[in-house]
């Protein structure tokens, strides 16, 4: 279904159930205490047992009913020793003065999963019992909305329909019209307008790649006039170039000591040819590397380079490279530099012209105005929300100006790095591009994001380990509501976007929005395949 035929189909609800049901249906509900969830599982799941009341008392939330809060409820638990069975359940509730309360288990057994739940009612006893079965644990999600939509409805069961006599005009309103989506093209409308869909004709789908690559870039380094792609995953750098059957990769680079991180192409000593600059790291260190085409070959010209690397471009003006430190005890740090190609080494040319924020490193940035004043500082916090920073009236810094209500971007491209002692520290989020283009040709700038919708737990994992779908959305700044309103949307896509940029790639003169798409993330066995996807985008 297309995003605009959700919102009419969602319209159309709303406004019958508001006609239908009478306002006392719709009065405050009940108090309901969520207990701490009992999880009976292999391994490490006490991340699973702490999301799960939070879960539940967000969706049951969004129904008549008061949620008591989850710590509340625990510490009654707690302060009471009570046993999760009705009677511990019934003596929390009435020390939280509830009138319900729900308790339950979580079961997960090889790829199967069940969940059990009781609901309580302290002022009658009774108690409700509800069951489901999911598959994997990506499941829980679907059960956990399924418990919650389940205990609404025991709650607050839909009033009996009235009957209307033949004869018998309704008194209900009935609208007009509703909005119909609006039709889609050959490939089902790809680009998806806020107000309308238009047709986006497919260019091409590469074939699939064994493993998860995690980031790309575009650039013509053997100046036939094309564009080659090149891909990066763990330690595999591909090339590839654009052919009529789609794509095709033509040369592949391993280095197992190392781990890619990022890719970025540009002619930084302006001799008139590219490079591309690998950001790797290797033991907890930067060692990066430059890959060139010289003599009929593509080649890694300089490696072991220490800065994580960025083609940098503020406000539209030309880029630049910069670089940033990396240390193992605390990940990236200092200040970004401007660096300069010379020969076949990097030289520190001076400091970039931008200080960026605590928290914010050399890939998770955009420098542009997006509201139309001064330069400022689009950013993914570490929640995926995104924060607008602007500069600080009195001179030097910056202030937080913005953050959305939804989230954005999503990535499972993590930076490992070791402790002095070899093991692993806790691995940092590479969120991965996001840029700001004039796409309609107004003359203020978008800000074009990705979004990859979780898997397994969602956002209530600190770390999402899968994504179901992704897609990207065009946002410009509404000067009137003080926040961002979106432009379009592509389609979504099953899988995970990992990275996309929007170019000229096959030099055709049209714009295309060009995806790095991962699939299998949400699967417990099998192989993770990349593909590119690539679609015209017409405004």
């Amino acid at each position: 279904m297309s995003f605009i035929k959700r919102l009419s189909v969602a319209a159309a609800a709303a406004f019958l159930f508001v006609s239908f049901f009478p306002a006392s249906a719709m009065s405050a509900g009940e108090k309901i205490a969520v207990l701490p969830w009992k999880v009976n599982a292999s391994g490490d799941v006490d991340y699973i047992r702490a999301a799960m009341p939070d879960m539940l008392a967000t969706r049951l939330g969004q129904g008549r009913s008061e949620i008591i809060r989850p710590d509340q409820a625990g510490r009654a638990v707690t302060d009471k020793k009570a046993e999760l069975n009705d009677a511990g359940a019934f003596e929390a509730g009435k020390t939280l003065k509830a009138d319900y309360v729900l308790y339950g288990s979580l079961t997960i057994f090889g790829n199967a999963v069940s969940m059990d739940a009781r609901l309580i009612n302290i002022n009658t006893g009774d108690a409700a019992p509800f069951a489901s079965k999911g598959t994997g644990i990506e499941s829980i999600i679907g059960l956990v909305d399924k418990l919650s939509t389940d205990v609404n409805s025991h709650l607050n069961p839909p009033p009996a329909p009235v009957a209307v006599q033949p004869g018998v005009p309704a008194t209900v309103a009935i609208p007009a019209a509703i909005p119909a989506p609006a039709a889609a093209g050959k490939d089902g409308g790809f680009i998806i307008k806020a107000d309308k869909s238009k047709e986006q004709p497919v260019l091409w789908k590469g074939r699939d790649i064994d493993g998860m690559f995690v980031a790309m870039t575009a650039a013509d380094l053997d100046k036939d006039g094309v564009k080659e792609l090149f891909l990066i995953s763990g330690n595999v750098l591909a090339i590839a170039k654009y052919s009529a059957d789609g794509m095709e990769v033509i040369k592949e680079i391993k280095d197992s000591r190392s781990q890619n991180i990022a890719v970025t192409s540009i002619d930084s000593d302006n001799d008139g040819a590219i490079e591309v600059y690998v950001s790797r790291v290797s033991g907890g260190k930067p060692a990066s590397a430059m890959l060139e085409y010289k003599g009929g070959a593509y080649s890694i010209t300089a490696s072991n380079i220490d800065w994580m690397l960025r083609a940098v471009s503020v406000d539209g003006k030309e880029p630049v490279l910069v670089g940033q430190r990396l240390r193992t005890i605390d990940g990236f740090f200092g200040d970004l530099k401007k660096l300069r190609k010379e020969g076949d080494v990097l030289k520190e040319v001076s400091s970039f012209e931008v200080e960026l924020p605590k928290n914010v490193n050399i890939f998770g940035f955009e420098a542009f105005s997006l509201t139309g004043g001064a330069t400022e500082l689009a950013t993914l916090d570490s929640r995926q929300y995104l924060t607008l920073y602007s500069p600080k009236s009195e001179g030097r810094g910056w202030a937080q100006s913005y953050k959305s209500a939804d989230y954005f971007g999503g990535t499972l491209n993590l930076m490992k790095l070791r402790e002095a002692a070899g093991s692993e520290s806790a691995p940092i989020s590479i969120e991965g591009r996001f840029f700001s283009a004039d796409m309609d040709r107004d003359g203020k700038k978008e800000l074009i994001i990705k979004k990859n919708t979780p898997g397994g737990l969602g956002r209530s994992a600190d770390v999402p380990a899968s994504f179901k779908t992704g897609e990207i959305i065009s946002l410009s700044w509404d000067a009137v509501g003080g926040t961002t309103s979106e432009n379009w949307r592509t389609k979504q896509v099953e899988g995970y976007i990992s990275d996309f940029f929007i170019d000229d790639l096959d030099g055709d003169g049209n714009q295309e929005v060009t995806m790095l798409v991962v699939t299998g993330t949400e699967r417990l066995f099998g192989t993770l395949k990349s593909y590119i996807l690539s679609h015209r985008i017409s405004l």
